[in-house]
């Protein structure tokens, strides 16, 4: 462990997980597949630590702060929430927490391996909150139907990178999956406060399914990576219902939003955007300094 890290949010709003890394690096190698990490919200997540998303919640029992940072302030106890791309479903427990008196979540995840660990997950989270969890173990798209969704075999420690693009690399493997249009699976009832969009380059796809929804103004907040320069499909397709944008990222004292055009120097990952119909509360929301997640 470099020793800039010991200055990360993670550590500084909670000094006891700083404590809980080192001894885990003083002891031997964790040797089986599977461990339980209690996250900051009091929940538990059962994680691979030899798979990336495992690796970042063992080390820092959050993951993607800035993106958790931005659900755990938008999002009001008792409302409807997705979490479309769900993987093993760090993000859903970050919206159960929000949600612990009542609400409703969508978790979305195709990959059957993957689901399965999900599953067990939110068995546990029902414990602890009194939100209704509602599990799809299919793809969002444009279409109903069914489609291949490829796995690049040269990243098998990151199965979160599943896209229904085919990878350069010859290196891939293919899997048949139920889509769905999220328009389909709504009511005219059916109103999200907050969408949480991972889809590895499916984003434009996932939001033509939901075109119904964003014209009708039922769905508030979305947050999502883009894999595509700016202005991509996805960011249009929303500007053309009536969305306002951000860039989310990490600042030293919290979330700073950003001119959603701005390319940061030295950008690794695909940047984080957020997309609201009440700008106004988005800005009162992110108005105080601190990690709020963090407890």
């Amino acid at each position: 462990m470099k020793l800039s890290h010991l200055t990360r949010a993670e550590y500084v709003c909670r000094p006891g997980q700083l404590f809980r890394r080192v001894a885990r690096l003083l002891r031997r190698p964790f040797s089986g597949d599977r461990m339980t990490i209690q996250l900051p919200w009091g929940f538990p997540i059962i994680v691979n630590p030899q798979e990336s998303i495992g690796r970042s919640i063992v080390a820092l029992s959050i993951m993607d702060l800035p993106v958790t940072e931005t659900i755990w302030r938008l999002l009001d106890d008792g409302e409807t929430c997705a979490d479309i791309g769900a993987n093993i479903g760090y993000m859903t427990s970050v919206m159960a927490a929000r949600l612990r008196s009542g609400g409703t979540i969508w978790s979305f995840e195709p990959v059957p391996e993957v689901a399965a660990e999900l599953q067990k997950n939110l068995a546990t989270w029902r414990h602890y909150s009194r939100a209704e969890f509602r599990f799809h173990a299919e793809a969002l798209a444009d279409t109903e139907g069914k489609r291949e969704i490829y796995f690049s075999t040269e990243f098998p420690e990151n199965r979160g990178l599943a896209s229904f693009q085919a990878p350069c690399s010859r290196a891939t493997h293919a899997l048949l999956v139920r889509t769905r249009r999220l328009d389909a699976l709504c009511d005219e009832s059916t109103c999200f406060g907050v969408v949480k969009l991972d889809v590895e380059g499916a984003e434009a796809m996932v939001l033509h399914g939901a075109e119904h929804l964003l014209r009708e103004g039922r769905i508030r907040d979305l947050v999502f990576e883009e894999h595509n320069p700016w202005p991509a499909a996805s960011t249009e397709f929303l500007r053309q219902h009536g969305y306002q944008f951000w860039r989310v990222t990490r600042g030293r004292n919290g979330p700073v939003l950003l001119p959603a055009e701005i390319a940061l120097s030295g950008e690794l990952d695909s940047p984080t955007y957020l997309a609201s119909r009440e700008p106004g509360r988005v800005l009162e929301r992110f108005a105080a300094a601190g990690w709020q997640c963090c407890g």
